[in-house]
């Protein structure tokens, strides 16, 4: 693996272990701080990092509710020198039951620092 696919990955990892924590802003801080990042799901759009850790702290009150993280990092393509597009499945697993689905990242290289600038999540039909 290069050592941007690496960078990418730690970051990803990262926002990983700081959810199966309970530590949301951990988990944000992979995330682009800014009013331009962008989150899409099935419930809509949601625009800007406040905006997004405002959903997920409304969603995710705690830690139970959190539950566990697992990712499978399907690929990492890289873009450009600062742009790349990750796919992968994710799974939740907490007190309301497991979710299961995929997403698409782009992330960029921002202040020397590897980002989620978009994410387009989806569950999986089943």
């Amino acid at each position: 693996m290069t050592e941007p696919k690496q960078r990418i990955e730690a970051v990803l990892l990262s926002q990983r272990d700081a959810w199966n924590a309970g530590d949301l802003d951990g988990y944000m801080a992979g995330c682009w701080n800014s009013d331009q990042f962008t989150y899409v799901s099935s419930d809509g759009v949601t625009m800007g990092w406040n905006a997004m850790r405002d959903r997920f702290a409304a969603h995710y009150p705690d830690l139970a509710a959190m539950g566990s993280l697992s990712l499978i990092i399907r690929s990492i393509e890289i873009l450009s020198d600062d742009a790349a597009l990750v796919l992968g499945t994710m799974t939740v697993v907490s007190a309301a039951g497991q979710g299961s689905g995929n997403f698409t990242l782009i992330m960029r290289l921002i202040d020397g620092e590897w980002r989620v600038t978009h994410d387009h999540s989806s569950r999986l039909v089943e």
